[in-house]
């Protein structure tokens, strides 16, 4: 009877047992995945005060004080030295800044580090494209756009960009190309379409001009700028009745414009309420 107790229990402790080393696993992944230990803390603490450095200097940024600013992304990077995120942030005021110099030092200083996230690559190669252009090396900044449309063909403002540089070398012919080309890709660019406006009107290519403003005018109907320039067209190609409707929409965006509100005058047209 002993003997077949004693092999009765031994079930009991095996399950027992395995119970407690279940309880003692579960216990210790709990222990390794939700207990921080010091330098976990310390990283999250850091982490929390690299962000409000940046939010905080975003706000100094927006209102134009650029040094602020850029002395507390400074702090964020003692940090986080390398930080691709933070040197993104401090490039961008350098350049508001017009310290395009140091701006091209902290993009390129991105594009040196390895494991970078290839979205954040690419934008700092098109800062450097940027930056160069500033720079008035519009060599180089056309071969860092040629670079950046190799690694992603449908990186719009590259070809944004290097139209916007042929067109200040005064290369109209190439700056309608890299137009025309990113339109390809978005058809539905107000501001692509407007470069190549500008571009053809450089070519005194009228019509086709006016047909491209027409269309930014369509894609962006709330774009002071873009209607007053679809005007003046207007009237320069006689377009009278579309020249009246520009101004009628200039003044719902303006009411008191004194170019809209002269050209009604003199065609004895009352201003719509």
């Amino acid at each position: 009877m002993d003997g077949k107790e004693s092999k009765a229990r031994q079930p009991i402790h095996l399950v027992v047992g395995l119970i407690l080393a279940v309880v003692a696993l579960c216990l210790a992944v709990y222990f390794y995945l939700c207990i921080p230990t010091p330098g976990d803390n310390g990283a999250r603490l850091r982490d929390k005060e690299v962000l409000a450095l940046r939010n905080s200097a975003g706000t100094f940024i927006r209102d134009g004080r650029f040094d602020e600013g850029i002395a507390r992304l400074s702090r964020a990077l003692t940090l986080t030295p390398g930080n691709p995120v933070v040197l993104m942030d401090r490039a961008a005021a350098f350049y508001r800044k017009k310290e395009y110099a140091s701006a091209l030092n902290d993009y390129q200083g991105v594009l040196s580090q390895k494991g970078v996230p290839e979205g954040v690559a690419e934008d700092a190669l098109f800062g450097v494209a940027l930056t160069q252009a500033a720079l008035d090396r519009n060599e180089q900044a056309i071969a860092t756009l040629h670079d950046l449309q190799a690694k992603n063909t449908h990186f719009i403002r590259a070809y944004q960009l290097m139209g916007d540089i042929y067109l200040k070398s005064k290369d109209s012919e190439a700056a309608l190309d890299a137009y025309t080309q990113g339109l390809r890709l978005n058809p539905k660019s107000p501001v692509l379409h407007y470069d190549r406006a500008v571009a053809y009107l450089r070519r005194d290519m009228n019509e086709q001009a006016f047909d491209d403003l027409s269309k930014a005018v369509e894609l962006d109907p709330r774009s002071l700028p873009l209607r007053i320039k679809h005007a003046n067209l207007a009237q320069k190609l006689g377009r009278l009745g579309i020249a009246d409707n520009d101004a009628q929409e200039i003044l719902r965006l303006e009411p008191d414009n004194r170019t809209a509100l002269s050209w009604l005058k003199s065609r004895k047209i009352a201003p719509q309420k």
